[in-house]
């Protein structure tokens, strides 16, 4: 027994560490990936790479997935990029979706905007309507927008132009935009009208305290404040703390399964073999991977604790328990792209060779069907979604040792 486990884990640790290798080859995503001025697409087209750079002309849609991203070329079509950093520098015909942690966006976009992001610098135009959220969102005073710019954030600064009207929920906003209509703002801070703002419609604001409105700023229309009062009831506030934390828990289920569903996404687009090895070991031997999944899940935090004991061996069970969290959640998408594989197989699929062949578009339509179903299953209440991520990890698992052990032979 001891044996078995020790070369399962030996196996899953040679597994972990092949994902963790840059990838290689056309099939399992370009390290980087540069499109020069001059090239272009005539279809749609789908750029992955830790950085990439596209300079050329995509005629249709053109969607992006990568740690770094600049857009400095024309996108015909709707632009959608999903990085760590993401610049759009360049001209989009048609709408963006950005979600990234950093995003910069300098160029014209003639469609309608919207960003999910951790940090927004806002310096082009925006034809249509902006919508975002972000933890700050800076406007410069070159920055336009066509229509309406709603946004929420913990703080803002909000200049440049709007075309019609401006509403926004944030902790602290900084105004001083030229707005052509209404403009409605909740903030939980102070509000300071700047003395470049110029609003030709009605102001009205929600805060604790009325806005600092410094000298030269513009209001057409009817300033309206109504005041953000701080329950002093104690039901009330309990009231208000249980709604917020249902609140919160409602957005961890959110979050978890866009997340889940993105991660399986990323998996199949940069290791599509890879997750066809894991995912044929759990459909094939579907009570052994299971078992072999147990195992691990038990034996690797009493193999942690242990290694514990000794000084030396400390640094290491702190590495591998971490390891050992994100395995634990690596076990899961596996797991979703089997439940895919095996829908693709019940949609009479069995007798096309061509579709049943290991390939990145299969491993990929796989991992977005399982993953949305496994999703779902997991946000389900009453103790329901818990033993179906439990029993997730645990296939998941038992796969991946399987593949590992393939890998070491």
């Amino acid at each position: 027994m001891k044996n078995s486990f020790f070369k399962a884990a030996a196996c899953l640790f040679v597994l972990a560490s092949f994902l963790s290798l840059p990838a290689r080859g056309q099939d399992a995503g370009n390290k980087n990936t540069v499109i020069n001025y001059g090239e272009h697409f005539s279809d749609s087209r789908l750029l992955v790479g830790q950085k990439v750079v596209f300079s050329g002309m995509a005629e249709r849609d053109l969607t992006v997935i990568s740690g770094d991203a600049d857009i400095q070329g024309t996108v015909a079509g709707d632009l959608t990029v999903v990085g760590v950093n993401a610049k759009i520098r360049g001209h989009v015909k048609g709408s963006l979706l950005v979600i990234g942690g950093t995003v910069s966006l300098e160029g014209p976009v003639d469609g309608a905007t919207w960003v999910i992001a951790g940090g927004l610098d806002f310096s082009g135009k925006v034809q249509r309507s902006l919508k975002a959220a972000c933890i700050t969102l800076a406007a410069t005073q070159a920055s336009a927008v066509g229509r309406d710019l709603m946004f929420i954030s913990v703080g803002s600064h909000i200049g440049g132009r709007v075309g019609e009207s401006v509403r926004a929920v944030a902790t602290n906003i900084d105004f001083s935009s030229l707005v052509g209509g209404n403009v409605d703002l909740l903030a939980l801070g102070d509000i300071v009208v700047e003395p470049q703002a110029d609003v030709n419609g009605n102001f009205h604001y929600k805060s604790p305290q009325q806005f600092n409105r410094k000298e030269g700023s513009s209001i057409s229309g009817k300033v309206e404040y109504e005041i953000l009062a701080m329950p002093k009831d104690n039901n009330e506030v309990e009231k208000q703390m249980k709604q917020a934390f249902k609140n919160a828990v409602l957005f961890v289920k959110v979050f978890s399964v866009i997340a889940l569903i993105l991660s399986a996404l990323l998996l199949a687009l940069l290791f599509p073999g890879l997750a066809e090895k894991v995912t044929v070991h759990i459909i094939k031997k579907p009570l052994w991977s299971f078992l072999q999944g147990i195992l691990f899940y038990i034996l690797f935090p009493v193999a942690c604790l242990i290694l514990l004991i000794s000084v030396f061996g400390i640094p290491l069970a702190l590495s591998a328990g971490l390891l050992y969290l994100g395995v634990l959640y690596l076990a899961q998408i596996f797991t979703g792209i089997a439940i895919g594989e095996c829908f693709l197989r019940l949609g009479r699929f069995r007798g096309d060779e061509e579709l049943l062949a290991p390939s990145r578009g299969k491993v990929f339509l796989a991992a977005l069907l399982g993953s949305i179903f496994l999703a779902v299953l997991i946000v389900l209440p009453n103790g329901i979604g818990f033993a179906v991520s439990m029993l997730a990890c645990f296939w998941g698992l038992g796969g991946m040792i399987g593949a590992g052990a393939r890998l070491c032979r």
